[in-house]
């Protein structure tokens, strides 16, 4: 009997340690089954996040510091001070116009005419299309003859429209040509070799022009027309031009 015992415990533990064994031997395949997905997912992280950020690195344009355009008529920006001693933007060109410095460093557009008597300086810039719009520039008469009574320098818009400085006949004019017809005007002293601002409002017919700050010209136009900007010059001049912008005009 003893040995009958015997054997069944035998059996009995022979029995419990297979059960033991195989039981373990279930737990390291599920450990490592869920340990494999944790570096997939870092390394999906890794892939995902500077594929996110190329994007946002490509598409931003470069753009001129001093010379900014679009084409749209109500989205528009047109601003050049000549720090960057080109004439990026500015295209038909007569006569010789140049970048240079004035005695302070600051950088400006120059045509000199003084020994010409046959060229009408024009330079052209901005887009017909933009119809409503403020403008404003610098303008400095450096020099001329006392004796010239033309319109030594003009600001033109919408293509036929001018602003003109006639310093003979001490004429401050809005002006529509052709023919040259005096739209409005206004007597004003202008010195030489003196910086003045000139700023344009044009909003469907009406124009307002302000000589430094001031409204000199507000007139309501008859003519429409649409064309580039310009700035046009007299033979036997000396002029100036700086900090040019055009910008939408609040409606």
């Amino acid at each position: 009997m003893g040995g009958l015992i015997g054997l069944v415990v035998l059996v009995v533990g022979v029995a419990l340690g297979i059960l033991f064994m195989r039981s373990g031997s279930k737990a390291s395949p599920v450990a490592m089954a869920t340990s494999k997905p944790v570096p997939m997912v870092v390394s999906a992280v890794a892939i995902s996040t500077p594929t996110q950020n190329i994007p946002t690195t490509i598409s931003v344009p470069a753009t001129s510091p001093s010379l900014t355009t679009a084409t749209s008529n109500n989205d528009f920006l047109f601003s050049k001070n000549f720090d960057d001693g080109s004439l990026a933007g500015f295209t038909n060109q007569i006569g010789l116009w140049v970048v240079v410095s004035e005695p302070n460093g600051n950088k400006v557009l120059d045509v000199n005419s003084m020994d010409s008597s046959s060229e009408y300086p024009t330079i052209e810039f901005g887009d017909a299309r933009w119809r409503d719009f403020i403008f404003e520039s610098r303008v400095n008469m450096v020099d001329y003859s006392p004796s010239n009574d033309a319109p030594l320098t003009s600001i033109i818009f919408r293509g036929s429209y001018k602003v003109a400085f006639t310093p003979y006949w001490k004429g401050f004019d809005l002006v529509f040509e052709p023919p040259w017809t005096v739209v409005a005007g206004r007597t004003i002293q202008t010195q030489k070799n003196t910086w003045y601002t000139v700023r344009i409002e044009a909003l469907g017919s009406q124009i307002n022009v302000f000589l430094d700050g001031k409204l000199t010209i507000s007139d309501s136009v008859s003519h429409d027309s649409s064309g580039l900007f310009g700035f046009a010059t007299w033979p036997g001049t000396h002029i100036q031009f700086d900090d040019v912008v055009i910008k939408p005009i609040n409606k």
